[in-house]
């Protein structure tokens, strides 16, 4: 396949590892499902993620996913990955908490999760259903970076250092639902950093819930 890589959950898909472009996390529990056109989870504490197995990412990476439900409530968190190894635990995360604050962490080769210096974070504005999120990793010098677009494009929220992490992998996806609050995403994408971005293939998202949501889709 051809960079940008690009999922928008519309094969329903329980785990999402079933599809044939993810891989599970040795790291997680589980790598959430895709249903009703959104990455989702099941009630409970368990982390869960994938990485993209269908092509091979430069060192210099980014991936971005829209908000979609409910995401004003402590609970789900909805999280990017990028350097996910394909044979060890070791993976870079952000997640995004639902009551507004994003933690950035490293998984080491032994499976635990090590928080990286200035967590938490709490971005400049509310994010809302529809909200673009998007990490981007340097090559040059492993600063872990983390962007939101509220509607008028990417902000640049916060850095950390993650040169603790891994020097090369995969890009992916992460959610753990503990309480049963719904944030969920859509229209993933991952790819090299200065690559083009994707064209959206589903044009704006509506949940069957909650309805349309703003912010442009890359």
């Amino acid at each position: 396949m051809a960079l940008p890589a690009t999922e928008d959950f519309s094969s329903a898909s329980d785990p999402l590892s079933d599809l044939t472009e993810w891989t599970e996390l040795p790291v997680l529990a589980d790598s959430g499902k895709a249903e009703a056109g959104t990455y989702q989870d099941e009630v409970n504490t368990n982390d869960k993620g994938a990485y993209w197995n269908a092509d091979t990412f430069a060192d210099g990476q980014y991936c971005q996913i829209d908000t979609a439900g409910v995401v004003t409530t402590s609970g789900t968190r909805l999280g990017l990955i990028v350097r996910a190894s394909t044979s060890t635990n070791v993976a870079t995360l952000m997640r995004y908490k639902g009551n507004g604050d994003c933690e950035a962490y490293v998984w080491d080769s032994g499976g635990t999760r090590n928080a990286l210096s200035g967590n938490p974070f709490t971005p400049s504005d509310t994010v809302v259903s529809g909200d673009p999120l998007r990490i981007e990793i340097d090559d040059a010098t492993d600063t872990l970076t983390l962007k939101i677009d509220y509607g008028a494009g990417f902000v640049t929220e916060n850095t950390w250092d993650a040169s603790s992490g891994n020097a090369a992998g995969q890009t992916g996806l992460y959610i753990v639902n503990p309480n049963g609050s719904v944030l969920e995403g859509d229209n993933w994408e991952g790819g090299d950093l200065g690559g083009a971005p994707a064209t959206n293939p589903k044009g704006p998202f509506t949940h069957p819930l909650f309805g349309p949501f703003r912010g442009p889709i890359s």
